[in-house]
């Protein structure tokens, strides 16, 4: 071959050696998250899931027709950035999942009278519900976001490929915002088990 030169195609390609190998340690070395901040689910990040594992959890049992929709759910594997509320033994996470809602600029653009009750707005976002500030992210989030306010136990979280910055939210916003989902989930649950 013409013009490549064999020693520097191997300092080339060690270079590059390196530096993948320095960047897989890094992303297990921060595999580990703490409450408030930001991470990556690589799980069926679908919201109709986490509604239906959330039920689960607290001890509902699902109608057939529910269980069927559980599974569909699950089979639209596609992750989904979450935040961490808490962190369990077994490397397990509280989390909730970060939503655009199609890119809604504003709660009441949300489609679905179950996703806008579970939405709350971040940063830029427009204040949803009213009369709730949005959760302040820092760096700032960019563009359009919702907290979907159901929380749900997952696994193998990690740091997005596509970002390599480390969000978390503002100084005391996290207790703010379990206070919030708290207030959401008491609603949600009223309201789905009073259309029984």
């Amino acid at each position: 071959m013409l013009g490549v030169d064999p020693y520097w195609e191997r300092v080339h390609l060690a270079y590059h050696y390196e530096v993948e190998k320095r960047t897989k340690a890094h992303r297990t070395a921060n595999a580990s998250f703490e409450p408030g901040e930001i991470a990556f689910v690589n799980d069926d990040g679908t919201l109709g899931g986490a509604f239906y594992d959330f039920l689960e959890w607290q001890g509902m049992s699902l109608s057939p027709e529910e269980k069927i929709n559980q599974r569909n759910a699950k089979r639209n594997r596609h992750g989904r950035y979450c935040l961490v509320l808490d962190r369990l033994d077994n490397d397990a996470y509280i989390v909730c999942y970060l939503t655009s809602f199609h890119q809604a600029q504003h709660g009441t653009n949300i489609q679905t009278t179950l996703a806008r009750l579970f939405a709350i707005a971040i940063d830029e976002t427009p204040e949803f519900p009213l009369g709730t500030p949005s959760i302040k992210v820092v760096p700032k989030w960019a563009g359009y976001g919702f907290l979907y306010a159901m929380p749900v136990c997952r696994w193998d979280l990690a740091q997005s490929r596509a970002i390599n910055t480390r969000f978390i939210l503002r100084l005391g916003e996290l207790e703010r915002v379990k206070k919030l989902i708290l207030e959401r989930v008491k609603v949600g649950l009223h309201n789905y088990l009073s259309a029984d």
